[in-house]
This record gives structure tokens, C-alpha cells and sequence, in this order.
């Protein structure tokens, strides 16, 4: 376990390092071990963008990024199905799995009164806790991650630097800087940049609709892997 100190910067933050022994041990990649042993070399994982149909959130001055983080992913398909589905994983829904994350991590602090923030860990039981999902694995490599977005969104805890403070006016974050501190985000999908030739991440952020490009960024692949080695995890809910 690790709490990054958490610096000034544009939006709160609010994520900790919990990385469980247990869950680590169920990682995407042994799955994805068995499926290429029994078809050969197996299928390379396709582009994909889950749509979301909740609204991008705003977590204001709390540092409640793992439960909205969280309520995104619960407000995206294939967790939601439509608008109406997608309207329940608001503001209010966000904090109350940041609420109870808080309880069930292993750090000081219970939201409210202390906002000391949480863990993808933490905020994945809290959702299986309240029946939102069935269970929730890992992913420890690239590979994984886009594996496991071929069959939904995940959330990914990494640190946030300084030039992810705002994006490119083509939605990419310039990942370098320092270390602000560490933050939750959402991540729907993957594809290939048609100028570059490049593959990038596509991530909702909670900061609302008006930071970013609509609330949303792009993370290069390459840029990803600097931010994976960094004791990013990577938290895939299961419905």
C-alpha cells in the first residue's frame, strides 16, 4: 500500500496504490495464456470504443476519483444499456462507492468526515458490494489491458503528472512533468490515430465537461507503458 503526496494542479485527485496479492494472482493474463495455448497464437485484439451513456462527472474539491471513475464504468456499456440505465451513476452514486471504498481499503481516513482518498481495489469491492458487478480481475501488461477492453471498459489508477493537466487540442495528455500525485480514471477503448499511425488510449477523466475534450482525453500507447511501469494497476470489473 502507498499514498502519493497529492500537490496543487487544475483537479483534486484522490487515488492510492493497493495492489492485493490475490487479485494480482487472478490477472487477465492467465486467461489470456489458456486462450493462446488452445487456438494456436489466438487473435490480436481489435479497436473498440464502449459508449457511455452516463454524464461525465465532476468531483469538484473531494478526492473521490476512484468512485467516479467507478460510476463512469457503470454508466458505460455493457454496464448500461441505455440513458435511463445510465442516469443512475451520477455525482451522488459516485460518492457513495468513494464512501464506501473508504471503509474497505486498508488505509487511515473513512469518508466523510477524512478525504484522504482510495484505491481501484477498494472502490471494485465496493461496487461488487453493492451488487453493481459480479466480480473484478487485473490486468499487469499492455496486452492484458487491451484484451480486457475487447470485452468492456476498465479503470486504471496511474500517477498524474503535470502535463496531463490539460490536453492537446487533439485530446492527447503530454505525459511528462512531475508527479502530482495519483489518480483514477476511466478507460473506454482503444484505437488507431489516422494521422500517426499510432494507438492510443481513449479515457474519461472527472473533472467535468469542460476540461479536456468534452471531459475526455487520449493517452498514447507508448505513453501508457511509462505510465503502467509507474505502479499503475489496472482494475476490469465483471458483470
Amino acid at each position: 500500500m502507498e499514498t502519493l503526496p497529492e500537490l496543487p494542479g487544475v483537479g483534486r485527485l484522490g487515488r492510492k496504490i493497493e495492489h492485493d496479492a490475490r487479485s494480482l494472482a487472478y490477472a487477465i493474463e492467465r486467461d489470456i495464456a489458456v486462450m493462446l495455448a488452445a487456438a494456436g497464437i489466438g487473435p490480436a485484439p481489435k479497436p473498440v470504443e464502449w459508449k457511455r451513456y452516463s454524464p461525465i462527472l465532476d468531483q469538484g474539491n473531494i478526492g473521490s476519483c476512484t468512485g467516479n471513475a467507478m460510476a463512469g464504468l457503470l454508466g458505460t456499456e455493457p454496464f448500461s444499456r441505455d440513458a435511463a440505465s445510465g442516469a443512475r451513476w451520477d455525482e451522488a452514486a459516485a460518492l457513495e462507492l468513494y464512501e464506501l471504498a473508504t471503509h474497505l481499503d486498508h488505509f487511515p481516513g473513512i469518508y466523510p468526515p477524512d478525504d484522504t482518498g482510495s484505491s481501484g481495489l477498494a472502490v471494485a469491492k465496493a461496487a461488487q458490494r453493492e451488487h453493481a458487478i459480479r466480480s473484478y480481475g487485473m490486468a499487469r501488461t499492455t496486452a492484458g489491458l487491451l484484451h480486457a477492453l475487447a470485452a468492456g471498459p476498465v479503470i486504471v489508477g496511474t500517477v498524474w503528472l503535470t502535463g496531463m493537466e490539460d490536453t492537446a487540442h487533439d485530446g492527447y495528455v503530454t505525459v511528462d512533468g512531475d508527479v502530482r500525485g495519483g489518480h483514477e480514471y476511466l478507460i473506454r477503448g482503444w484505437d488507431i490515430d489516422m494521422r500517426t499511425h499510432r494507438p492510443y488510449l481513449l479515457c474519461d477523466n472527472s473533472w467535468s465537461a469542460g476540461w479536456g475534450v468534452g471531459g475526455s482525453f487520449r493517452i498514447r500507447l507508448d505513453d501508457w507503458e511509462y505510465l503502467r511501469k509507474q505502479r499503475a494497476d489496472v482494475t476490469i470489473p465483471y458483470l
